[in-house]
């Protein structure tokens, strides 16, 4: 029997995505607390900048082609559990010292008294979510923070980042972080966070998309996410001029001139992806080469192994368990000579697939969801 609302432990997490959103970490960990009996409200969009007019244009272009039928497919709707309660974010972008007072006065007047006894989960380094210089207001019952950027190396805002990710580390009660090389790198600062690498849902690993015959070795490439234009968008070219290449997810308006021979196939709900993706034997993971790439851990990653497809990159990805023994680290190859390299490739693949399978499964949310719970004592 479900326990009353009122009765239930809470949880507040901080997202800089909306629940609308492609499935990320944030949403798997909501839907494990509340199945678990939390009550759990969910802030969407709580973010640190605005974006450059360019960018902003090409967003509000792509979403009025949407309205009228001229662009992607519209966003599938997404499920809330009962559980689960949306809020929109009021917080301003704390990257700007004109919005940091306002910040504190809603953090005073109203988010505070919604905090009381409650746990906060953050995935943003805005250090008024935990009280930031008025800390010894707080009425939460435990502030976590996850790190799921190399904010140190983040693109936008560096200096604020650095500055915020300290404040952060010295708020938080409890810190994660999915990077075992990250972790490393920023030793002895977070020697004692929690190491909680992406997951794999059941979706994934108990779909038709598990239990159809291997692939043969006849590159199929697909792409599922969010492609913007700090991919690598030249690989992603390289590959579609190749072999050809559907996406499923989002392609931002910024980078859609970048990779005309790709073809979009917009969003897909996230329970149907799986079947989906069944049909490709060659999944793209198109990061760059760069400091930046060399300590994430993709949320994408172990579903993109669930399927059993080889997975492709010109990222410095060897950090990731599995890397060196399922995927494929490709160099500048082009047109016939990539498309040869995946052939052969994918041959040597085949007899991969099912142990490859095997090691995503192993890698479950629901594992990882139960190690935090006892990591946070909650």
């Amino acid at each position: 029997m479900n326990r009353p609302r009122e009765a239930r432990p809470r949880l507040i997490i901080y997202s800089e995505v909306a629940w609308g959103f492609l499935d990320q970490r944030h949403h798997h960990l909501a839907r494990f607390f509340a199945k678990e009996g939390f009550s759990v409200e969910f802030v969407e969009r709580v973010v640190n900048r605005v974006p450059p007019p360019r960018e902003l244009g090409a967003g509000l272009w792509a979403r009025l082609k949407e309205r009228i039928g001229l662009g992607q497919a519209p966003t599938p709707s997404k499920a809330v559990p009962e559980a689960i309660q949306l809020r929109r974010s009021r917080f301003l972008p704390q990257a700007y010292r004109l919005c940091r007072p306002l910040n504190y006065l809603y953090w005073v007047l109203f988010e505070r008294r919604r905090q009381r006894g409650a746990v906060l989960y953050s995935f943003v380094d805005n250090p008024v979510l935990f009280g930031g210089a008025l800390a010894r207001l707080r009425t939460d019952k435990l502030a976590i923070f996850d790190i799921i950027h190399n904010w140190w190396a983040f693109p936008w805002h560096r200096q604020y980042h650095h500055h915020a990710v300290a404040q952060m580390l010295a708020l938080a009660d409890k810190v994660v972080i999915d990077s075992l090389a990250l972790r490393e790198r920023h030793l002895p600062l977070l020697a004692s966070a929690h190491l909680m690498l992406p997951g794999v849902s059941e979706a994934w690993t108990h779909g038709e998309g598990a239990e159809l015959p291997l692939p043969d070795a006849s590159p199929r490439a697909a792409f599922f996410g969010n492609l913007r234009s700090n991919s690598d968008l030249p690989f992603v070219e390289a590959v579609a001029e190749a072999i050809g290449l559907d996406l499923f997810g989002l392609l931002a308006g910024d980078a859609a001139a970048h990779v005309p021979s790709v073809r979009c196939l917009g969003q897909v709900a996230a329970e149907a992806l799986p079947e989906r993706l069944a049909p490709y034997n060659v999944l793209v993971l198109p990061y760059n080469r760069d400091a930046f790439s060399a300590t994430i851990a993709p949320a994408k990653y172990f579903e993109a192994l669930a399927t059993g497809a080889l997975i492709i990159t010109r990222a410095p990805l060897a950090h990731l368990p599995g890397f060196d023994r399922f995927c494929l680290l490709v160099d500048d190859q082009q047109g016939d000579e990539l498309a040869e390299l995946l052939r052969r490739r994918l041959a040597a693949h085949l007899p991969n697939i099912a142990a490859q399978r095997e090691f995503a499964r192993q890698h479950s949310w629901s594992a990882r969801f139960s190690a935090l719970r006892e990591f946070a004592g909650v």
